[in-house]
Parts: structure tokens; sequence; C-alpha cells
């Protein structure tokens, strides 16, 4: 039987460092290998499908408010009405509690956009907000109603059909969106657990800034 000499030893300890440094490299290139030209197109397209478009409405306050106002800051958007019979006071009623329970990060601002802009002008929703314990934190929009569908049903995929004005249909679904107005989720009002996911994700954009 032959034995190992020391020089055998090391040529087979040097032969197994390269094949684990080989591996290793491997590995390292498959995980962190640079994005094709082709691969680096679906991610800006994607985050432009999830961006919400620059729009221009009016606060409850009478005021304009442009989207790029909430550029830097992240923002939870809700659709309602204020004469509606339905889930909206409960929205308006979870969107004070989330307010309540987001206090210790006021960066996060709530927006509410009107899906009945003929009958909620700025005076109807700044009483509206009121009601809700309404403040800084808390803009109603209203305006062009076009711009307003166009959002709901383009962007959020929250769809809204006016044909009979006294019972729009909307969705119930809380949106939360980044600093860079990019769409990142959407949170049931039917179901607390989604809701409490929401509070997570929102603190989690503030610290990520």
């Amino acid at each position: 039987m032959s034995e190992t000499t020391p020089r055998g030893d090391r040529f087979w300890t040097v032969a197994l460092v390269v094949m684990v440094a080989i591996s290793g490299g491997l590995l390292a290139y498959k995980i962190l290998r640079p994005r094709t030209s082709e691969q680096i197109e679906e991610v800006i397209a994607e985050q432009r499908r999830r961006e919400v478009p620059p729009f221009e409405l009016t606060a409850h306050t009478g005021k304009p408010f442009k989207r790029d106002d909430l550029l830097g800051r992240p923002w939870v958007a809700t659709f309602l009405f204020t004469h509606c019979a339905g889930p909206c006071p409960r929205m308006a009623t979870e969107i004070e509690r989330l307010r309540g329970e987001l206090k210790s990060t006021p960066q996060i601002q709530f927006v509410s956009f009107s899906v009945d802009p003929k009958r909620d002008t700025p005076e109807v929703l700044s009483t509206y907000a009121s009601r809700y314990g309404g403040d800084d934190r808390w803009i109603l929009l209203t305006g062009n109603r076009d711009v307003i569908f166009d959002l709901s049903r383009n962007r959020f995929h929250a769809a809204a059909d006016d044909t009979d004005s006294s019972a729009i249909d909307h969705s119930t679904r809380f949106f939360l969106v980044d600093s860079a107005g990019i769409l990142r989720g959407h949170y049931s009002l039917e179901d607390p657990e989604s809701l409490a996911q929401l509070v997570k994700d929102a603190r989690a954009l503030v610290a990520s800034k």
C-alpha cells in the first residue's frame, strides 16, 4: 500500500481550497450578478405601473393640492364620500383610529379622495373631517371627477361607478404609498390583521428613509 507524502498532502489541500473558492465564487456570482438591461427595464416598468401619477385637486381647506405635495413622505389613500350610508363612516372611523395609532410617526399622511366630488365641496369635506377628529395629517380631496375616477380605476384599481349617485360603488381598501409615490400595498377594512399589517408597513417605510 502506498503512503501519501507531505508533498501529496499539500497538493490535495491546495486543490480542495481552490475547489471551494471556485464554488463560492460561482455562488456569489449567481446571487450578486448584475441585472441585464432587460431585467432593469422590467423593474422600471413595474414601478411605473405602480406609480401614482401627478394630479391636482382641491383640499377640504379650499387650497389646491397636488401629488407632488406628498413626495417625501409615505401616505395612506382611501376613496369615500360624505353622503355614503354604507361603509364610509366605518372607513372614516378607522382613519381616525389609525392616525392615533401612528401618532409617533407624524410623517405619515392620510389622503381621502371623494368619489362624489359634485356634492363633496371643500366646505362639506371640512365638516366631515371635523366629525372624525380631523387634523393636518388627514387631507380630503375633491375636484375634477375624471381625475379622481381615473386614479381610482386605473391606478389604485379601486373601481368606482357613479351610475347611481345615491349608491356609488367604490373600494373600501386602504392603500399604502411610499415617499416616492409608488403604491406598495392594499389592506382590507374587513380584516383587523390586514390593518395591523398596514401599521407595521407604514412604520417600516418611515424607518427605511
